[in-house]
């Protein structure tokens, strides 16, 4: 059986079945059934990176202490910006209802009016990212030009069905044998207006992170931003080390591993130098079981 486990009366009913049964919740309230879900420490990495990658210094986290994914990912998040020097606010109230979390409004509007700017804010969750958003507009708050708020979406059936279903066959066809929870990992950052924003203050700076992150994946070599960019190379790569403490030539490297899909080339596609290559958008980073899409 797979079961979308919610609620305590019915964790006690299917507890008592003696039927193999899969979990797609995220409540784990039936702690010794294997579940499926969502890969919480790399949906937090991906954010992370996201913004990293955008040069934010001063980031948050939005979430609910109650929800046992929304804690993972805060733990995951909030570590990484220590670790990476990032400074990190959160507002992680505890909501009532398991079904529909509402967080507290008022209170969610207080913390993003004083939150200082610019700052990008991570939510564990699409739902929370849209009241997030309204508390912007409540704060008088600008998005994305003050707060670029990322969520985390709620797609989950087709890769969580495939995946829940294979291990229902591995209970049912090996009873005895014990069998391992299984973590989604993400495949993509869908990019959309409310964060489609660089935190850089240096603006021929900020142009030539966008360049990178436009072309990395399309030939770009750093003679091109020196073309593009009026800074000398040394200059160049100067204010690249200073912001991230590595060179244009290292931030075009790194952007590629992190597209390694995208910076692959396909059978019959034109070479990445050709007038008729594609320009390259930034790209989605959904996961089996949740996306990763902005607010």
């Amino acid at each position: 059986m797979i079961a979308r486990i919610e609620s305590a009366p019915l964790a006690r009913f299917l507890g008592g079945l003696r039927v193999p049964i899969v979990d797609v919740s995220r409540f784990r309230l039936l702690p010794d059934v294997p579940f499926v879900d969502a890969d919480d420490e790399d949906i937090a990495r991906l954010a992370f990176e996201h913004f990293s990658e955008r040069g934010f210094q001063r980031v948050g986290f939005v979430g609910d202490d109650n929800i046992l994914w929304s804690q993972n990912r805060r733990v995951a998040f909030t570590r990484l910006a220590e670790q990476h020097g990032a400074h990190c606010d959160v507002f992680a109230a505890a909501t009532s209802h398991r079904i529909h979390y509402n967080l507290p409004a008022p209170a969610l509007t207080r913390w993003i009016a004083k939150l200082p700017k610019l700052v990008g804010v991570f939510c564990a969750w699409d739902g929370f990212a849209r009241q997030l958003l309204q508390a912007c507009r409540a704060a008088n708050v600008q998005v994305p030009d003050e707060v670029a708020v990322l969520g985390v979406g709620n797609d989950e059936l087709e890769g969580v069905g495939h995946a829940a279903a294979a291990l229902l066959h591995e209970r049912i066809t090996h009873p005895r044998r014990k069998v391992s929870d299984v973590a989604l990992p993400p495949r993509g950052l869908i990019t959309r207006q409310s964060t489609d924003v660089l935190a850089l203050e240096d603006p021929r700076l900020a142009a030539a992170v966008r360049m990178i992150r436009e072309r990395a994946c399309t030939g770009l070599r750093v003679s091109d931003l020196e073309s593009a960019i009026p800074l000398s190379r040394r200059e160049l790569e100067a204010r690249f080390r200073q912001h991230f403490g590595r060179s244009p030539h290292q931030e075009i490297i790194r952007i590629r591993l992190l597209r390694p899909k995208r910076c692959s080339p396909k059978p019959n596609s034109p070479s990445p130098t050709s007038p008729s290559a594609a320009a390259s958008s930034i790209p989605n980073i959904s996961t089996s079981s949740s996306n990763a899409t902005n607010g």
